[in-house]
């Protein structure tokens, strides 16, 4: 009887009146404004600490893109001397952490729409907003001048499916531009294209479409895809300077292919395991729990055919999630998040949005489910809120230390007496160092103080405008000293030793 009365529940939906575009953003106009607000809270709170980074500080004080010169990503390049309107760019506070946050919110409303042709279930519309916000993406969104493209190659992810079911011809050129366009904004996204058309064919799956129809829309867009991915390529040959990135851009030669895309495979999750906090990975594994109850509840099918489906779906779409970066030579994720590791959280989302479609009658069921949605996404507002605050705590830190540090600098540096030699440069903030506790992802998503790498060189030479050359190289402040009787201390305190040796100044941080 129970199983009549869902079908005949199902009839009714199917029955029910087709909105236009229009008419549905009305109708969901409260869940949409809530998308955007979650998007404003994190990004802006992100936006206001005003942390230089990495590439963020020369942009800061060149003005320059290099969007195209150096990562042959045009779109990033064109969209940004719209979004500045000039080819010089300059810091525009918050303006572009919004402009984020109203992209994603379309991203978001969009992958709504494909599920929900009515009423989005509130579950639904909040666990979208992991798309944009998980911590993975977020490193992605904390680049000032380059955050905002980077959203736009997810969108550029979901766009071609609002052709899913037009006409064949159009689904196939849609995708090819929103591939090409992804590209041109940032390729890591690569993935999101992959897993949203895996997504809406299993969605069809259950409704009891023909597998050969569902199958043909998989195959039309794949194509769309290899094209897509194919024009970007000859793109990239007419940029030169793309080859100077090294291991960055190196794909696998075709022998090496196979195991390439098993040790990519195993590094990808060994990375989300290592670098998650223990509450995500809870809430990962009830998530699917709650998608197969999803999927027998309203699947069409055969109940074995339906759980061999939804295996095939979540394992494939799992592993693809990672998109082309699977047969590139070297593991890209283990060395930054950025690259490629938010494939896997976009596909929880759009789990997420598929489990919140409860077409039962028991409305305990469709509360519990929505009430974990709610759940899992507090827990990555939260930390989207913490990361801020991480960043604000570092940002201090570099700032304070840097001041302590020039002001015995000023007493030594001459233009003939302007070589720094230092081991590393500052320490973390005890808070970020008892953050990392539950958070191992920070460590490779808030940038380190520490390394001589060159961002930290600008940001040091920029903020205490004193002009001294970082030498890089290698020194043993163990046997100093002993090796070095000439040399003299000029200055000592709580944080490091300062020595003056053949003209050159020697720093040895005590932390």
């Amino acid at each position: 009887m129970n199983l009549q009365r869902q079908h005949h529940k199902v009839n009714e939906i199917e029955q029910q009146p087709v909105y236009s575009m229009k008419e549905w953003i009305v109708l969901n106009s409260p869940q949409i404004m809530t998308i955007l607000i979650l998007y404003l809270a994190v990004l802006v709170n992100i936006g206001l600490v005003n942390f230089p980074y990495i590439d963020d500080i020369t942009r800061q004080m060149s003005g320059v893109p290099n969007f195209g010169a150096h990562y042959s990503r045009w779109g990033s390049e064109i969209f940004s001397w719209i979004f500045q309107g000039s080819r010089h760019l300059t810091d525009q506070g918050i303006t572009l952490f919004i402009l984020s946050s109203l992209i994603l919110t379309l991203t978001s409303s969009l992958a709504l729409s494909y599920v929900y042709k009515e009423k989005i279930p509130w579950g639904a519309a909040i666990i979208s907003v992991l798309i944009g916000i998980n911590p993975w993406f977020l490193e992605c969104l904390s680049f000032r001048f380059d955050g905002p493209f980077m959203a736009l190659s997810i969108l550029f992810g979901f766009t071609a499916f609002y052709w899913w079911n037009k006409p064949k011809w159009q689904l196939f050129i849609a995708s090819i531009l929103s591939v090409f366009m992804l590209c041109n904004t940032y390729q890591s996204s690569s993935g999101v294209f992959i897993i949203v058309a895996l997504t809406l064919a299993y969605k069809e799956i259950l409704d009891g479409r023909k597998l050969v129809k569902v199958m043909h829309k998989l195959l039309i867009s794949a194509l769309g895809f290899i094209l897509g991915m194919g024009i970007y390529l000859i793109e990239t040959k007419f940029n030169p300077n793309l080859s100077n990135r090294g291991e960055t851009v190196q794909i696998a030669s075709i022998g090496k292919m196979p195991q390439t895309i098993i040790q990519n495979i195993q590094a990808y999750y060994e990375t989300i395991t290592t670098d998650s906090a223990k509450i995500w990975l809870l809430m990962l594994g009830i998530l699917i729990v709650v998608f197969a109850w999803y999927s027998l509840i309203n699947t069409k099918l055969n109940y074995l055919f339906t759980l061999a489906f939804a295996t095939s779906y979540l394992v494939v779409g799992a592993i693809l999630s990672y998109g082309v970066l699977l047969v590139f030579a070297h593991p890209l994720v283990k060395t930054v998040g950025r690259y490629g590791g938010f494939g896997v959280w976009v596909f929880a989302a759009l789990v997420g949005i598929l489990s919140a479609q409860q077409l039962t009658d028991k409305k305990i069921s469709r509360y519990v489910i929505q009430s974990f949605l709610v759940v899992f996404m507090y827990y990555q507002l939260a930390f989207g809120f913490g990361y801020a605050s991480m960043l604000s705590a570092q940002k201090s830190a570099f700032e304070f230390q840097s001041q302590n540090l020039v002001a015995d600098l000023k007493n030594v540096v001459t233009p003939e007496q302007n070589v720094l030699h230092v081991d590393h440069l500052f320490a973390s903030p005890t808070i970020l160092e008892n953050a990392k506790r539950n958070y191992p992802i920070l460590d490779k998503i808030v940038p380190s103080i520490s390394s001589m790498y060159w961002p930290n060189q600008f940001w040091f030479n920029h903020y205490t405008q004193i002009d001294v050359y970082l030498d890089t190289k290698p020194v043993d402040f163990n046997t100093f000293v002993q090796q070095n009787p000439t040399a003299q201390l000029v200055a000592q305190n709580h944080y490091y030793d300062m020595y003056l040796l053949n003209k050159e100044i020697y720093v040895r941080m005590k932390k």
